[in-house]
């Protein structure tokens, strides 16, 4: 099963993530899983991610768009997979928190990916939104981002 989750922050994706392992541990299949889509992603160290906070948004946007395709080919590589955020939150949290706009056509990404890769999204009430902001140097939280200029991306009810 090959999956690309996607949902706005406080979705649940880390806890649907984490239900999907336990559901492979109980069937014995093994997730190969990426979650590390976001700028600057939870794997580096906090010097790191200190580090890459502040680099150009071009370095930003460059190597966010060599991670996408690295994962295309581990989508056509692993039957079992799961990629958390990828493509399209790419295009849509880059702008509005990092200042950089993608080179990436998210259809492009999807006529690469494999026929039977299933995309969900993952939807959260307006009230479920947190007002704590993502990333900051010393709280692993950013303060470059809409909440924390007072301002709150746009909800749409549907």
């Amino acid at each position: 099963m090959r999956l690309v989750v996607i949902g706005c922050e406080y979705a649940g994706k880390s806890t649907f993530l984490q239900k999907v392992l336990e559901w492979g541990r109980a069937h014995h299949i093994h997730f190969h899983v990426d979650d590390h889509f976001t700028v600057p992603d939870a794997s580096l160290t906090d010097e790191d991610r200190d580090i890459y906070v502040t680099l150009p948004p071009m370095i930003k946007e460059r190597y966010q768009r060599f991670q996408i395709w690295y994962h295309v080919r581990l989508l056509n590589t692993f039957d079992d997979m799961v990629a958390v955020g990828f493509h399209i939150e790419e295009v849509i949290y880059d702008p509005i928190y990092f200042h950089f706009t993608p080179h990436i056509n998210p259809r492009e990404v999807e006529a690469s990916l494999p026929s039977d890769t299933i995309l969900l999204l993952l939807r959260a009430s307006p009230d479920r939104r947190q007002t704590s902001p993502r990333y900051s140097p010393s709280s692993k939280r950013s303060t470059n981002t809409p909440l924390s200029h007072g301002r709150s991306p746009s909800i749409q009810q549907t």
